[in-house]
């Protein structure tokens, strides 16, 4: 068996592309990206779809200038932005790989019965100007989630591929592996990469299961935590 490799061409602008998560159909919504007509980029990714009580989501944008924002909306409303680094140049001008977000999520039962939310059809949509991506793993119940989203400047699969592979030591993604998968779109010139390897796992998703939880969903509290220590207050918590 081989590792999931899937192209796409984003011929029209704003396009938006959601990605589902689960073993035998996609079930649960893991994450979404949107591509606008100036060629700002928005990332959101797992938890940080489902609002909080307080109505509170965050996203990653890439702006046209190439500045990575972290931001933090409450009501609709922003309430906190950040930069986060940059890509040096504009998406459609960039001419060396730059990493976005990456990171990874442990899937325990709680976090993906509870946690995430189920799939609607709407979600699952396709048409012009949007994809539904499902990402599916035999063992997704307590698997860890490695993933990454890169803005590269090159359309040939084959450099996508060597890229991807070399990146990252510690969790390569292996074309070998079945449990990895490569997600490339292709916007002009360049191309946006989403990388996924699941590793660790006990079984798949009971879909059951997802229909009980979502009978009795869980309130959900996102805590922020933006205290700065200065270095002598930090010297004085470790006497």
């Amino acid at each position: 068996m081989f590792a999931e490799i899937r192209e796409f061409e984003l011929t029209t602008l704003p396009f938006v592309v959601r990605f589902g998560l689960g073993s035998i159909k996609a079930v649960k919504r893991w994450s979404r990206f949107e591509l606008t007509e100036s060629c700002d980029l928005y990332w959101t990714h797992a938890i940080d779809i489902r609002p909080d009580i307080d109505k509170t989501n965050t996203h990653t944008s890439v702006h046209k200038s190439g500045k990575i924002v972290l931001s933090r909306y409450q009501n609709g409303k922003k309430v906190e932005s950040r930069a986060a680094g940059s890509i040096g140049a504009s998406l459609q001008q960039i001419t060396k790989p730059c990493e976005v977000r990456s990171g990874n999520e442990k899937l325990e039962p709680g976090y993906l019965y509870h946690g995430l939310v189920t799939l609607t059809e709407k979600d699952k949509g396709q048409g012009p100007g949007k994809v539904f991506v499902a990402c599916l793993d035999e063992k997704l119940v307590d698997s860890r989630l490695l993933f990454s989203l890169d803005l590269l400047p090159w359309i040939s699969s084959g450099k996508v591929i060597e890229y991807v592979t070399k990146k990252n030591e510690k969790w390569p993604f292996n074309v070998d592996d079945p449990r990895s998968h490569l997600f490339i779109f292709h916007t002009g010139n360049v191309s946006a990469v989403v990388t996924m390897k699941f590793t660790e796992g006990d079984c798949p998703i009971d879909i059951q299961r997802v229909l009980e939880a979502d009978k009795h969903p869980h309130s959900l509290k996102r805590l922020f935590v933006e205290d700065t220590l200065t270095l002598s207050e930090s010297a004085q918590l470790m006497v």
